[in-house]
């Protein structure tokens, strides 16, 4: 059971050592190529980018009205589709929290797009079949086996429109600008996971729910495309290894260690928990 939907559910999510580990193992490894010279950190710093950085919180803003009115069969407060009550809901007690959890999903957008899309880009694949692989295997495939079903058809939409939004910009930004919020919502998705607990068919109906939102995304994004030029080029792995110089470089580093620490915390609480037991 996935921790958001656990939380959603009411329900105490358990530990989940593994789960934490192999959540932290992706950042862990962008931070190090990054840090190493391998790979180079996708963000450009520029005003264009910025401009891109807009379309997350727009898109969300979007997003959870068109699934509330797809789903009426459930009561919808104003607050559950408001940004700021479900970052306050989330953050508003943890301001440090927010920040540490933001550079995460960053980094970890820097394994899946920099590290695993961008190279099927460079090598000649079109931007949506990239999107579909890695919907498919981060998304469907993975979640499903450690989550279940109904969360890996939510996270195959989910890797579909990063990876999409990715090609956008070039920039992991605005990607993990939108992963942060879609990690930034309780009091929204209590209400959705209600309304597909309580569809006749959770699994059809997390199916038609999502489709909807990819068509409805591969379209925005096909405009936006059309609107905005990317924030900088796609790049390629770099030559490394190397000894860590310029900013990237010493950011990757710096995330190594903020990742390696909490790795080492996780493995030493299942550590004292198995000798406990």
């Amino acid at each position: 059971l996935h921790p958001i939907t656990a939380k959603a559910r009411g329900v105490t999510p358990p530990k989940s050592y593994t789960f934490q580990l192999l959540g932290l193992s992706a950042p862990l490894l962008a931070s190090a190529a990054v840090a190493s010279g391998w790979q180079p950190l996708p963000v450009a710093g520029s005003g264009v980018e910025l401009a891109h950085a807009v379309l997350p919180f727009a898109l969300w803003s979007i997003d959870v009205r068109l699934l509330r009115w797809l789903n009426p069969h459930v009561s919808w407060s104003e607050e559950s589709v408001s940004l700021p009550a479900n970052y306050a809901a989330e953050h508003g007690d943890s301001p440090v929290g927010a920040v540490l959890a933001c550079v995460g999903v960053v980094a970890f957008e820097v394994y899946v797009q920099q590290l695993l899309a961008a190279p099927l880009t460079l090598g000649g694949c079109p931007v949506l079949g990239s999107a579909s692989l890695i919907a498919l295997t981060a998304g469907l495939l993975n979640h499903a086996l450690a989550n279940g079903l109904l969360n890996g058809l939510l996270c195959a939409e989910f890797y579909w429109t990063v990876s999409l939004m990715f090609g956008l910009s070039n920039s992991v930004l605005p990607v993990g600008i939108y992963h942060h919020l879609m990690y930034s919502m309780p009091t929204f998705v209590t209400r959705y996971q209600l309304a597909v607990d309580e569809a006749p068919s959770p699994a059809a109906h997390t199916l038609l729910l999502h489709a909807t939102l990819a068509a409805w995304h591969c379209a925005a994004f096909a405009a936006v495309a059309r609107l905005a030029p990317p924030a900088m080029p796609l790049l390629a792995p770099l030559d490394g290894p190397s000894v860590p110089a310029g900013a990237a470089a010493w950011a990757g580093l710096a995330c190594v260690g903020l990742f390696g620490f909490a790795a080492a915390s996780i493995a030493s609480d299942y550590a004292r928990g198995e000798e406990a037991a």
